[in-house]
């Protein structure tokens, strides 16, 4: 009998632990909501910085056109002073010899 009145507390304890009071449910649902808020406001913050850095490597890649395009355009000063160069020394060693500069200043010309 002693053993049936035992048994039953421990079944009454084990019931009482295994069922969540409505305050512990109430802090549940809470801790669900801010769970939930932190999300979503994550996932926005996720895309503004995937937008951000879509903005970011779309400058980037004008930068680099840009860049790009400035390496060419001094490339041609290059060659172009070079060639300027070349020709003002052919002049000069042309100036030395009169029989060559006639010729050559209409090279130069053309």
């Amino acid at each position: 009998m002693k053993y049936k009145y035992v048994l039953e507390y421990r079944n009454l304890n084990l019931v009482n632990q295994g069922t969540p009071t409505d305050e512990e449910i109430a802090r549940q649902v809470d801790h669900i909501h801010d769970v939930e808020e932190t999300f979503e406001r994550l996932k926005q913050q996720k895309e503004g910085m995937q937008q951000l850095i879509r903005e970011i490597r779309n400058r980037v890649k004008g930068q680099d056109r840009e860049i790009a395009s400035l390496r060419r355009s001094f490339r041609e000063q290059e060659l172009l002073n070079s060639r300027v160069k070349h020709d003002l020394q052919l002049g000069l060693e042309n100036c030395q010899s009169r029989k060559l500069l006639k010729p050559s200043l209409r090279a130069l010309g053309e």
